[in-house]
């Protein structure tokens, strides 16, 4: 019987040469032996078994060699504490941070003094790759009893530099006890060209602290996005997300949150539209770890075209998490026949002592809400766009009029692409 192959060390053997020689060269050099030595998944294994990255072999992929330039700063919000970069790399003439609480920091990687991150025991292939490879990535911290007076935006612009390029931007986020903040990551392809984009984020929440972060990806048509963002919750701390997947050749994002001590909390919704032959995916795990944890996770979507999306979403109940209580539901509508949706909703429970459910369907618009609406004098477009974002609702409940006011822009103009 012929053996799986459930990785590809060949794949990662041309990133061998882009190696930064710079001070933290030791650490890069063995976190690329560990990526080689895991290789990248291949569809042998289950969690990739939709996923290809068999396209990143078609091209030769370099580092951006210096941060190119834009005339101004995109932004999502009108008010915000903002840091910007292109295809991966700072751009300080647009960096717009004001005065922050005294025990609190927002700035770019490169600007900081260099350290080598620690490599987790059980980090994947691309992680590894992210910490051999990283030239910028933006650092967060909030300190105690802290409330940063505006949010934070990082706006990540891909696509503009000639030929096939890498990027691997870091996140790190760290709030202290009771410390608050609004995070919001935007990432926007301008163009076609080939990029392998591999985003890692760790983010740590300390007792009763409370974190809102917003993910909008709207990739080009050639980029391939990857990323990773691991999140602690302490005691009583709260970490609500937002992730909103607007299109891309192939945008991955693996979310793993671990409620790690008595009253942490999740909430944790998506929402994707994708058109033509876009591939969006979605992977999720919550981790009860502690007694009295509670965790929400609500995903929702429409896929017209050719597109495809996965979603594998997890709720974790460990040994000794009493009373946790988990509930999770993922709904989509495919707005054509070629659509597909792969969902995979998993329970995996080892204590007796907790509440857990989930759910998972498709389908197409209600035809009767449809013929109701086209009977009041609706156009058969805007009924349908109408449907959509009614069916998306959902996954807006809780957060922050303030993000939710320019979130609904961008998904109005998107449904308007997808049902013109």
């Amino acid at each position: 019987m012929s053996q799986r192959v459930t990785s590809d060390r060949e794949a990662l053997l041309p990133f061998a040469q882009l190696l930064p020689a710079d001070a933290l060269a030791a650490a890069r050099a063995k976190a690329l032996d560990r990526a080689l030595e895991l290789g990248l998944p291949t569809q042998q294994a289950e969690a990739w078994r939709h996923t290809s990255l068999l396209g990143l072999a078609k091209h030769h992929f370099t580092l951006p060699g210096a941060a190119g330039a834009l005339d101004s700063a995109p932004h999502f919000l009108a008010e915000a504490d903002r840091l910007v970069f292109l295809d991966g790399l700072a751009q300080p003439g647009l960096t717009q941070v004001g005065a922050l609480p005294a025990g609190s920091q927002l700035a770019d990687l490169s600007a900081a003094a260099p350290e080598a991150p620690a490599l987790a025991k059980d980090a994947s292939a691309l992680a590894a790759l992210n910490l051999a490879l990283f030239q910028d990535g933006a650092t967060l911290t909030v300190g105690a009893g802290e409330t940063l007076p505006r949010p934070v935006e990082l706006q990540f612009v891909n696509a503009l530099a000639e030929g096939a390029v890498t990027a691997q931007p870091r996140l790190q986020v760290s709030l202290g006890a009771k410390a608050r903040a609004v995070l919001v990551e935007q990432h926007r392809g301008l163009g076609d060209a080939p990029r392998f984009l591999n985003h890692q984020a760790d983010i740590e929440l300390a007792e009763g602290a409370t974190l809102t972060h917003l993910i909008v990806l709207a990739e080009g048509a050639g980029t391939t996005h990857l990323a990773e963002t691991r999140v602690t919750v302490a005691r009583d701390a709260r970490y609500e997300t937002l992730v909103v997947q607007l299109g891309g050749q192939l945008v991955r994002r693996d979310l793993k949150v671990a409620l790690a001590a008595r009253g942490a909390t999740a909430l944790v919704n998506g929402a994707y539209l994708l058109r033509d032959r876009e591939q969006a995916d979605l992977v999720t795990e919550i981790l009860h770890a502690a007694p009295d944890t509670t965790s929400r996770e609500t995903l929702k979507g429409a896929l017209a075209g050719e597109s495809r999306q996965e979603v594998q979403a997890c709720i974790a109940m460990a040994a000794g998490a009493a009373r946790a209580d988990g509930r999770l539901s993922n709904k989509t509508l495919l707005l054509g026949d070629r659509a597909t949706i792969w969902t995979k909703p998993e329970l995996r429970i080892y204590h007796d002592d907790v509440q857990a459910a989930h759910g998972a369907t498709s389908g197409k618009l209600d035809e009767a809400a449809l013929f109701y609406l086209r009977s009041r004098g609706l156009p058969l477009a805007l009924a349908r766009r109408l449907l959509i974002a009614s069916f998306l609702a959902e996954t807006l409940v809780g957060f922050d009029s303030l993000l939710t006011e320019p979130l609904q822009a961008l998904l109005d103009a998107r449904l308007t692409e997808i049902q013109p």
